[in-house]
């Protein structure tokens, strides 16, 4: 019982992000709330997709417009 506990763990904390970097998205979304105060913007989703972005790096060869529009915090030159 103890080796499948130990098994687990180790297994559960190799696929998981760290939580540092979620304190980080939390430090993004709370930015871009205080700089879009006037939108309405599903944060939850936000806070998810930008967890889905550090799991699965976006590849900026490959990326297109519309990629880089659902990341909120990049701006037109």
């Amino acid at each position: 019982m103890f080796c499948f506990y130990s098994y687990t763990v180790a297994y559960g904390q190799e696929s998981g992000i760290k939580y540092e970097q979620t304190g980080f998205v939390e430090q993004i979304v709370e930015m871009i709330a205080e700089q879009m105060e006037d939108e309405e913007i599903d944060y939850t989703t936000l806070f998810d997709d930008l967890i889905y972005y550090i799991k699965n790096p976006l590849n900026l060869n490959l990326a297109s417009a519309e990629d880089f529009e659902q990341l909120l915090f990049l701006t037109d030159l």
